[in-house]
This record gives C-alpha cells, structure tokens and sequence, in this order.
C-alpha cells in the first residue's frame, strides 16, 4: 500500500508537469505568433505609405512644372512668334528653367517604350495634327487635343507644325485608360526628349483641347494650355472682326437627348445694324461634328435658331440633320468661325 500510494504521488506529480509545460508551451507559441503578425502587420503599413507618398511626390512635381508653364505670357508670344516663322518653337520655360515635357518624363515608369533608342518609334508618316503613324505601323491619335480636318480652316498648318514637331524622330508613347479609338488608332500621348507633343499643339494654338472621358489625366492642363492660346489669339484662335452677335446654346434637352434632339438648340442674334451674310460660316463643338451655313444671311435684330434634329429649313430655323445628340451635357464648347475660317464667337461651359 505504500508502494502503491508513491506510485500515485509520481504519477500525479508527472500529470501536473506535462500540464505546465503544455499550458507554457501554448503560451510562447501564441505570444510569438502575435510578434509575427505584428511584423508583418507594420511592414504592410510602411509599404502603403511610401507608395502613397511617392505618388504624391510624382504628381506634385508634374502638377507645379505645367503650372508655372502655363502662367509664363513672354513664353506664350515667343511660342506665336515660332509658328508664325513656320519653325520649330522652343520649348516652353517654367520659372524653374524646365518645360513641362521635361518635367512629366522624370518619371519614366510612365512610357511604353523606355527610351529614345528604338527605331520602331519613329515617326513615318503624319496624317493631319493629331494623327500619326510610327515606323512599327501604329497609327497614333493623339489624346486631348483636336486639330480641324481636311477642307477646314487651319488644316494644313496644324498638320505642317506636326511634321515640324515629330516627322522622322523617335517619341516616347504614354497610355492612358483607353487602348484604341472606334478605328482601331492607339489612344496616346506622345513625347520627344524635351517636349509634350499633345500640350505644345494645344499651347501654340494649332489645336483645341478635346476632353473625351476616361482619357483625362492632362485635361486640365490642355485647357489652361488653350486659354492661353485664346488669349494670345494664337493660329485657331485669330479673331474675326464680326463682333454683332449674341449666341446662346441650350445644350440639355429634356428627357432623352437622343429621342429629342431638336431639344438641343443654338440661337444666333445679329446685334448689329447691318445685315449679315453667313454663307461659308461654320458652327462647330469642340469635337468634329460641324454645321456649315449656306446661302444664309441673317438680318438686323433677327436671330436664327440653329437645332440638332431634322426639320424645314426657314429664315428663323435651321436644322443639323444629325441622327444622334451633338452637345455634351457636361462640358464642351460651341465655335461659330466665318467664312474665313475667324474666330467670331466661342461659348464654353
């Protein structure tokens, strides 16, 4: 009995220190488990705010370079000056001595094509002032801007400037969301080694600045980019000495636009005391859809009413005949151009 009852106080006591060393063993495993994931936890943490950071930095240096172009009047005249003498203009200057183009290619995560050293990207052919086509048979459109088509006035100057800027160089290329257009050209901005080719065209007046969502990383710069040019009455933007008008653009139809279209209207006031002959004149959004007048001249104190639809042409209403809406509800802008392709009257909103 006395063997016996040792026998149990053993076992007890061995029972009671497997518990303790399991309970204590349970510990340390959960307590390093709980450093683990604190690690991992903190290293997760940094790596979201260093590339949080990096991308405010990117874009800080982009956003203040254009800026600082942008305000620089003296650069502006320059830059007419250059196109009036059919040449290549110089780069815009910041105050900080660096163009915009300059600027945006510190980053060179941002082009497909990494550097300046492959033939592929050469530029072959230029089909008009936004449109090019590279040595390895892409054809490029470029993003945000908008040059007159063929038979327009400025054609042939904005794609004269283009060949100028790019014909026979090799271009950086950066997308944006959109691959390719409806057909089949590769949505792009294009770059030279110290040039924003898409800016410059805006910048010196050669285009307008066309906002076609989702492609809208720069649109804010092409516009500041063509209020400049407007200002300076750079190549597209030379006015018109007509200055008898007064135009209004009720741009939201009710309900549908496209099962109202006549609900989208231009009307057109002759404030002058003379009567005006329109025939040639041109109204035009700020895409490539354009209404000519013809044989059309508009009498003193009388306006005429310009709608999208179809409809009986008279000497109050005129009619587009477009099968589908012409004027975006949110943004876009209204170009009245006479029969000299002048600027007469530009409406933006």
């Amino acid at each position: 009995m006395i063997f016996f009852g040792k026998d149990k106080c053993i076992d007890n006591f061995r029972k009671k220190t497997h518990l303790f060393f399991s309970i204590l063993k349970t510990i340390i495993f959960s307590f390093l488990f709980i450093i683990l994931i604190s690690i991992l936890l903190l290293q997760i943490s940094c790596g979201l705010f260093y590339t949080e950071n990096s991308k405010q930095i990117k874009g800080s240096n982009v956003t203040g370079s254009s800026a600082s172009s942008l305000n620089s009047s003296q650069t502006s005249e320059s830059e007419s000056n250059s196109k009036e003498n059919n040449s290549l203009p110089e780069s815009i200057v910041t105050d900080s001595g660096a163009s915009p183009a300059e600027n945006i290619s510190n980053n060179s995560n941002i082009y497909e094509n990494k550097n300046f050293n492959d033939s592929d990207y050469n530029v072959i052919n230029v089909f008009d002032g936004d449109t090019v086509e590279l040595k390895n048979s892409m054809v490029i459109r470029f993003i945000g801007i908008n040059t007159p088509e063929k038979d327009m006035y400025f054609y042939e100057e904005a794609k004269e400037f283009m060949e100028i800027l790019v014909l026979g160089k090799q271009v950086k290329l950066e997308k944006d969301v959109t691959n390719k257009d409806m057909y089949g050209r590769y949505l792009r901005y294009v770059y030279l080694p110290d040039l924003f080719v898409n800016f410059e065209m805006v910048w010196c007046g050669f285009a307008n600045a066309y906002t076609y969502p989702p492609d809208v990383k720069y649109t804010d710069k092409f516009l500041e980019a063509e209020r400049s040019a407007r200002k300076n009455e750079a190549g597209l933007w030379q006015k018109s000495s007509t200055e008898v008008l007064e135009v209004v653009l009720n741009y939201d139809a009710e309900g549908k636009d496209t099962e109202n279209l006549n609900g989208e209207w231009a009307s057109i006031k002759n404030t002058g005391s003379k009567s005006l002959n329109m025939d040639g004149w041109t109204l035009k959004d700020a895409g490539t859809n354009i209404y000519r007048f013809e044989n059309f001249t508009l009498e003193s104190g009388k306006n005429v009413i310009l709608y999208t639809g179809s409809g009986t042409n008279t000497r109050e209403k005129l009619y587009w005949n477009s099968t589908q809406p012409i004027w975006n509800n949110e943004h876009d802008t209204l170009y009245l151009r006479d029969n000299n392709g002048l600027l007469v009257y530009i409406y933006n909103y």
